[in-house]
């Protein structure tokens, strides 16, 4: 299977003389009765592994010097594109398998990702105006595909606002305190 773009999960029948393998991006991904998830995005290939074993091999590299990764339960690969960059992280795979119940799980994520991650289940994609929000780290769990609860989330927790624009797009601005502002006046 070519997976060019999202995020797909695979339950494979135990079968060694029938590998099951996916191509993603810079990844190929080889596996004989397990379940995992691939992701691709515009930056990088991730690879979780939900149970039994998978081998992960970069395909960025000449075939010689390609060296598979082995992943077991719990674990995520990582591989930037471009750069060939790899990560292996363990994650909790309740959490990881959240987006099969629409569910996005952020837990101290720079908003940039957060709304990334939120815009794949959005007609109109939200913008961050203000630049110095991209690196501010959100945390909490929301449905996907719902933007109002998303921005009420940011704007209830976060210094941020939402500014809905007539076309329909939602822009993020950094949000200032009413209360400084009002005696400074």
């Amino acid at each position: 299977i070519r997976l060019t773009q999202g995020e797909a999960r695979f339950q494979v029948a135990k079968d060694h003389s029938r590998p099951f393998i996916v191509d993603a991006g810079d990844a190929r991904v080889r596996a004989v009765g397990t379940a995992f998830d691939v992701k691709v995005s515009r930056e990088r290939v991730a690879v979780t592994l939900v149970e039994g074993v998978v081998e992960v091999t970069p395909i960025i590299q000449p075939a010689s010097m390609r060296t598979p990764s082995v992943l077991t339960a719990g674990q995520v690969l990582s591989i930037e594109h471009g750069s060939g960059k790899q990560l292996i992280e363990s994650v909790a795979v309740e959490r990881a398998s959240a987006w099969l119940g629409r569910q996005l799980v952020f837990d101290s994520t720079p908003l940039v990702d957060a709304v990334t991650e939120a815009n794949r289940y959005l007609p109109q994609p939200i913008v961050i105006e203000d630049l110095s929000l991209m690196r501010m780290a959100v945390s909490g769990v929301i449905r996907a595909g719902n933007v109002d609860n998303f921005i009420a989330a940011l704007e209830s927790s976060f210094p941020v606002k939402a500014i809905k624009r007539a076309d329909g797009q939602v822009a993020l601005v950094k949000r200032t305190d009413e209360r400084a502002r009002r005696r400074a006046d």
